[in-house]
């Protein structure tokens, strides 16, 4: 198979890193593989070896009419040339704003569209999410991560779609979590963002959570937090003297094991990888019951952690003062985390989508008979 996966931006993030895996697992297996980013990308250095890399080059904008008028033209042109050089099999669309152009050209140039659904169908921005969801109706196959996020759809997409959540790559030495070796600090990975990860209502339940447990320190990874904003809202809730901004790490791992508990407050997620990597450790995780259900799903409803609910930090604040004074249990929890995550299987995973994807052109061949 000759595979493009097209996606809007690879950049630092879950997303990127699960397209990064799954380009290279097919590529070792013997398929022609581009991962495509429409916009700059500055994280290219994280890219798999042999994993082939196109980038359109193109600057983001925040004005809509660029959007939608100069940068969506130069869009589909520079696809329209990736496409008719390379002659795809299957274009895997990765994220909402490269459905369109996908499907624009695939009459005339004869390829495959499968979509990856990586944001919570329930969670619904307006127009374009509405456009989106018909427009599914002219593709050939669909990834879902959670058997939540497939029933949303109707029976049409349900019955050529499949649910592959994602994997667990193994990694070289990752540390075992100790809590005799942990700071009294919770720790957070993921990028600055109100909308989807909370960010806000993790810094309002950290000053919850000062309430009771003065010494705790908040240890936040991730880009995005160096503006006026967070420090502002840092400062009015009289938590900055205990927040640590670290930007970006190469070695989360590492990270993690420092703290004593991870805490995540996403609304809405596919599988939140963050919550993976901390299981992969094994240190106490408070999660979200983000929509629509992939952290219920690895922690087995509280089974390997504890659940909060979405966009409450009181809630979010009760579960990780509850951890701290129940640390026992905690642990117990904990320790279950790695063995666990046998269930997600990197080279199982892997399978799966490579047998899906060939049984997609697989119909584009019989079809040409």
């Amino acid at each position: 198979m000759n595979i493009l996966i097209v996606m809007d931006c690879f950049r630092y993030g879950g997303l990127s890193k699960m397209m990064n895996w799954l380009a290279g697992y097919l590529t070792e297996q013997g398929n022609g593989v581009t991962l495509c980013s429409v916009y700059h990308s500055d994280y290219t250095d994280r890219l798999g070896k042999n994993v082939k890399f196109v980038s359109f080059e193109i600057a983001e904008s925040t004005s809509k009419i660029k959007r939608n008028t100069s940068i969506l033209i130069k869009k589909c042109r520079k696809f329209y040339e990736l496409i008719l050089k390379e002659k795809f099999d299957l274009v895997l669309s990765v994220g909402d704003p490269c459905l369109y152009f996908v499907l624009l050209f695939r009459g005339m140039l004869d390829y495959k569209v499968v979509v990856a659904e990586r944001v919570d169908p329930y969670h619904c921005r307006g127009m374009g999410d509405r456009l989106k969801r018909k427009l599914y109706y002219s593709c050939d196959g669909f990834v879902f991560q959670t058997v939540g996020a497939r029933d949303f759809f109707k029976k049409d997409i349900i019955e050529h779609a499949i649910v592959i959540p994602n994997p667990v790559v193994p990694a070289d030495d990752v540390p075992r979590w100790d809590a005799t070796k942990a700071d009294k600090s919770i720790v957070y990975v993921g990028r600055y963002d109100p909308v989807q990860k909370r960010s806000d209502i993790m810094f309002r339940a950290f000053s919850e959570i000062l309430k009771v447990h003065s010494d705790f320190v908040l240890e936040v990874y991730g880009g995005g937090y160096d503006n006026a904003a967070v420090k502002a809202q840092c400062e009015q809730l009289n938590i900055h003297k205990n927040v640590r901004f670290n930007g970006v790490t190469n070695d989360v791992y590492r990270q993690l094991v420092k703290s004593s508990i991870f805490l995540f407050t996403s609304d809405f997620e596919g599988i939140p990888n963050a919550v993976i990597e901390a299981m992969m450790v094994g240190i106490p995780i408070v999660a979200t019951d983000c929509s629509p259900g992939g952290a219920r799903m690895l922690l087995v409803d509280g089974e390997y952690g504890y659940l909060a609910e979405c966009g409450n930090a009181k809630s979010i604040a009760k579960q990780v003062c509850y951890v701290i004074e129940h640390m026992d249990e905690a642990i117990a929890k904990a320790n279950k985390c790695p063995e666990s995550l046998k269930r997600f299987d990197a080279s199982e995973i892997g399978r799966k989508w490579e047998n899906y994807l060939k049984s997609i052109v697989g119909e584009r061949e019989e079809k040409a008979k």
